[in-house]
């Protein structure tokens, strides 16, 4: 009799480890599927912002201080698109990121059904949780890189406060990491 009770106390653990790790999977799936649809909007603001601005380079054509104001206000605009992809991304990299952790310690306690708080399933949910950690503060240490103009002379970088440590980390707006 508690054999019978015991196999189905562990059947029902697992059908709910298993829908657990279903709707994980679904909200990654929807985490990706955001992510993809923000890279789509920002490629087309990109895209009006160079149709915008072409006009106006062909129309001051010949007037190189028109060219580099136009120039100046569509990296502006460029950069602005570009920073509100890089902050939406992190945000997503976050989210991501919390939902691999839960996946990693839904894994764990499944192995281990009785959660019994041995040494094993106490040192792979702690290993979990630091990876966890190490990985959000990477994202977190992750900063936006605004474009500069490439065009003619003028106007050098801005002196750099010397900074010791480790040069800041930047993320590409596809979310991987410089």
């Amino acid at each position: 009799m508690a054999d019978q009770e015991e196999a189905k106390d562990a059947e029902l653990f697992q059908k709910k480890m298993d829908n657990y790790q279903k709707y994980l999977a679904m909200a990654s799936s929807v985490i990706n599927e955001i992510s993809g649809l923000v890279q789509v909007n920002q490629t087309n603001e990109i895209n009006a912002i160079n149709a915008k601005y072409a006009a106006q380079l062909q129309a001051a054509q010949g007037d190189q201080a028109a060219m580099a104001q136009i120039e100046e206000a569509k990296l502006a605009e460029s950069n602005a698109v570009k920073k509100k992809q890089f902050d939406n991304n992190k945000k997503l990299q976050y989210a991501t990121a919390l939902i691999n952790g839960a996946v990693a310690v839904g894994s764990i306690i499944a192995q281990y059904p009785k959660f019994d708080g041995g040494i094993m399933m106490t040192a792979a949910l702690v290993a979990a949780g630091i990876a966890l950690a190490a990985q959000l503060i990477k994202i977190k240490q992750t900063e936006f890189v605004p474009e500069t103009g490439g065009g003619g002379g003028g106007g050098g970088a801005a002196g750099g406060g010397g900074s010791s440590g480790p040069p800041p980390k930047s993320m590409f707006a596809d979310g991987t990491l410089s």
